[in-house]
């Protein structure tokens, strides 16, 4: 691999959790370790994280998905909270710094706040920061509610438009 390559990651949530929904530490930690590998070779790495509905389900000790809207994203605003930890954490051990963004297709669509977030991309990666993404679930209903106008859609959808965002050069 060329040195500093831009790199967007998309990791989904079988990935990241066990059929239970409770996370997959070991799992996490070799992501992880091989983010910080290749970030140790001088590679900016963006990390696209999914996950959030279901570890937020577990972490409440709910039996099932919560079916209702407002549950589904009072689970993620939880599960977001969990993954964030784990991954600052787990980074850390390999003294790398993480930043979370959150985002909604309005942040995407509209031109100026568009910019804003390839500033703030920009900006993290100059810091050698590792920014961990997601789509804001508790308060965009785009992935989690069917029938609707999508514009992320689902972090495959979210990965391609952060891998433009950020001018990546692998996805």
């Amino acid at each position: 691999m060329e040195p500093n390559l831009r790199i967007v990651v998309k990791v989904g949530t079988s990935t990241l959790t066990h059929d239970s929904g409770d996370v997959d530490l070991r799992s996490m930690e070799h992501l992880v370790r091989t983010l910080s590998d290749l970030h140790a070779m001088g590679h900016e790495i963006i990390l696209v994280t999914s996950a959030a509905i279901t570890v937020g389900t577990a972490r409440l000790g709910l039996r099932e998905r919560p079916r209702e809207l407002r549950m589904k994203q009072a689970a993620a605003a939880v599960g977001q909270c969990r993954i964030m930890h784990i991954y600052d954490k787990l980074f850390s051990e390999y003294n790398r710094s993480v930043a979370q963004i959150l985002l909604t297709g309005d942040d995407v669509e509209d031109p100026d706040r568009s910019l804003h977030l390839s500033n703030t991309f920009s900006a993290l990666l100059e810091m050698r920061v590792i920014p961990v993404v997601n789509e804001n679930d508790s308060v965009s209903s785009a992935e989690i509610e069917t029938g609707r106008h999508k514009v992320l859609g689902d972090n495959d959808t979210l990965s391609a438009i952060v891998a433009k965002l950020c001018r990546a050069d692998l996805l």
